[in-house]
């Protein structure tokens, strides 16, 4: 079983502070939350419903400035499975040190399962962006995606 990491811990209630309405559609909704919906409705329009999962600071000296994010996107909580995986999507995300703005969306992909699966970050370096994923209720159809980034580079949105 993976331990969490206090600063883990940390980062989680602090976007609870932040992000109190996290998956709550509202008139004043976060602008982080309206831009992944934006992203994941590039893929399928009929993404309604957006959650954050995760988010993990990139470790340098100094305040971080920028976080990768995972997040889940659906077209409703309430729908049944209509035989387009689409429907349900996790993205993975670069915002900025204040997260305010993506700066850089790595991938979306489709739920290999309905309802039934997650992701996490597994490892993060100056380089490479790590994610691992499963099937909640089996641990089966494991994934591990990887994909290439700088941190240092100069982003969308800036």
């Amino acid at each position: 079983m993976k331990r969490i990491s206090s600063t883990a811990v940390i980062v989680m209630l602090a976007c609870l502070a932040v992000f109190p309405n996290v998956g709550q559609p509202t008139k004043g909704e976060n602008p982080l939350l309206s831009q992944i919906r934006t992203e994941f409705q590039r893929k399928n329009p009929r993404i309604s419903e957006v959650s954050l999962i995760q988010i993990a600071p990139f470790r340098r000296p100094g305040p971080p400035e920028k976080y990768v994010l995972v997040a889940w996107g659906i077209t409703s909580r309430e729908a049944d499975f209509s035989g387009d995986f689409w429907d349900e999507v996790f993205g993975f995300f670069v915002a900025d040190g204040k997260l305010t703005i993506i700066e850089e969306t790595l991938s979306i992909v489709p739920t290999p399962r309905w309802r039934d699966y997650s992701f996490t970050i597994d490892r993060l370096t100056s380089d490479t962006v790590s994610v691992r994923g499963a099937g909640d209720t089996y641990g089966d159809l494991p994934q591990l995606l990887r994909f290439q980034w700088d941190p240092f580079k100069a982003r969308r949105g800036k």
